[in-house]
């Protein structure tokens, strides 16, 4: 199962030839850096070691946030706040204290949205995060094996009480009655910047606007030689949380390390209601072990019963044709990275590598490039991707395939576990049906022994369902559509 975090503060590497060990150091602020080359492992390690940090003179706090970056804290923050920038629209915390006493901290989230909702859950501390000797020897805290749910927050201002010898987890989630998510992904833009601006304003005065805003190709805004910092003066103050992948161009020089330092970590998994959305830096057309790994930690599952996810990336993993040119350098990397999406639940992979718009599928997953679509016609082109979950009008449950292992983080705040009569799907509560149990007088009983309300077309099955096989497919789905604004 995918475990919310596979903690490793003191994060252990080869690099030519000799061993580096990460190790956190007691300061007001310490981030665990190191590097030894430009490979992709190198810059795996540079985005983990970034999403992490201690606080404190003792440097018993500790912070993890992915997929994000640990920030300094500007001077107007007191000192007891802790300080992140989220790099996904789903962001996870870990906020460890390591001291014999209870800690009163204040967390500060930038990039998300001003009412983020997150659920919030106390954990025994790992072995591995800092912590007082008295924490283990005198078993304080919350005992290994056991969590405590509490009361969910919201805001991006976060005031904490984490308990002695505890961690706090936190993540973030959909507001229960949002049945759509949707997502603006932008390949390669290069307009000027008050054409893009414009551009923006347009998006975000539409009847729908995107909740996210997401960047997969080259983004090249002239004026300065920072474009990260240029990125963030356009897209901070419009509101709504954005992120990026690397691509080529960020791996000239050191530009990779001023984009992970500025913006956050552009690998890591959030969970979108029980869909998993992958963001992976593939910018040198291949992966590291250590991304497989990441991959591999979401948890498996059967291809048929998976619940839907999508993976954002410069290059896509395989080609599925032969006029694409920027697939994967390696064909078994690229497919083993391919498999393990796939036995993880993503059906769809988008990416920004193709100098036009290409489809295609392989290996049972569709493969979508919208790496020109802000180049043709008029305007600047985008792909909406849009997250429907049907989760306000079924209970959400925990089964076998929940996107969040329960030794860490296991539910969302609202689900249940399911009622006498029904079972849990794809991590929806379904009333069971048989010869002795039939369903009520507007559904008929399914193949797979679940009440299911028949239809004729889409609309019969409210805003967000889908009418499939003449009856309403109720699970959550990804669709895309190509747009374009003035």
């Amino acid at each position: 199962m995918f475990r919310l975090f596979d903690l490793d503060l003191h994060e252990t590497r080869r690099c030519a030839g000799r061993l580096v060990r990460l190790v956190p150091v007691a300061a007001t602020l310490v981030l665990a850096l190191a590097s030894c080359g430009t490979d992709t492992d190198d810059r795996y390690d540079y985005h983990v070691a970034r999403s992490r940090g201690t606080f404190g003179v003792d440097g018993r706090i500790s912070v993890v946030v992915e997929p994000g970056v640990v920030e300094t804290c500007p001077n107007t923050v007191g000192s007891s706040g802790l300080c992140t920038r989220s790099a996904g629209p789903g962001p996870r915390h870990r906020i460890a204290n390591g001291r014999i006493t209870d800690a009163t901290l204040e967390l500060h989230v930038a990039n998300v949205a001003a009412e983020q909702r997150f659920a919030a859950r106390l954990l025994p501390l790992a072995t591995d995060e800092p912590q007082d000797p008295r924490c283990g020897r005198e078993q304080l805290g919350v005992r290994p094996g056991t969590s405590i749910d509490l009361a969910p927050l919201q805001g991006a201002t976060l005031p904490l009480e984490v308990p002695a010898c505890s961690a706090l987890a936190l993540y973030a989630v959909l507001p229960p009655d949002q049945e759509i998510y949707r997502i603006a992904v932008f390949g390669d833009v290069v307009p000027d910047v008050a054409r893009f601006e414009e551009a923006l304003d347009a998006l975000l005065s539409r009847e729908h606007p995107p909740d996210y805003l997401q960047l997969v190709g080259d983004v090249g805004l002239p004026g300065t030689d920072d474009r990260y910092e240029q990125l963030s003066a356009v897209l901070d103050p419009l509101g709504v949380p954005w992120g990026m992948a690397l691509t080529r161009a960020d791996l000239r020089g050191d530009r990779d390390r001023r984009a992970i330092d500025r913006l956050g970590s552009m690998d890591g998994v959030s969970v979108l209601g029980q869909s998993r959305y992958v963001v992976l830096d593939t910018a040198e057309r291949t992966v590291s072990d250590n991304q497989l790994a990441l991959v591999g930690r979401m948890g498996s599952c059967l291809v048929e019963a998976c619940l839907p996810g999508v993976a954002l990336m410069w290059s896509p993993p395989v080609s599925p044709g032969a006029f694409w040119r920027e697939g994967f350098t390696s064909a078994v990397v690229g497919q083993r990275l391919l498999s393990g999406l796939v036995s993880h639940g993503v059906s769809q992979v988008v990416s920004g590598a193709e100098d036009r718009e290409r489809s295609g599928s392989a290996g049972g997953v569709a493969v979508l490039d919208v790496g020109p679509m802000s180049r043709g016609g008029s305007g600047l082109r985008y792909t909406e991707l849009r997250v429907v979950q049907p989760w306000s009008r079924l209970p959400s449950c925990t089964s076998e395939l929940d996107p969040l292992s329960p030794s860490r983080i296991s539910r969302r705040e609202d689900e249940v576990d399911c009622g006498d009569g029904e079972t849990c799907v794809r991590g929806l509560c379904h009333v069971t049906c048989d010869d002795a149990r039939p369903c009520p007088s507007d559904e008929v009983c399914a193949g797979n022994g679940t009440c299911r309300r028949p239809c004729d077309e889409d609309l019969d099955c409210g805003p967000v369902g889908r009418c499939a096989g003449g009856l309403c497919d109720e699970w959550p789905r990804f669709e895309t559509e190509p747009r374009e604004l003035p």
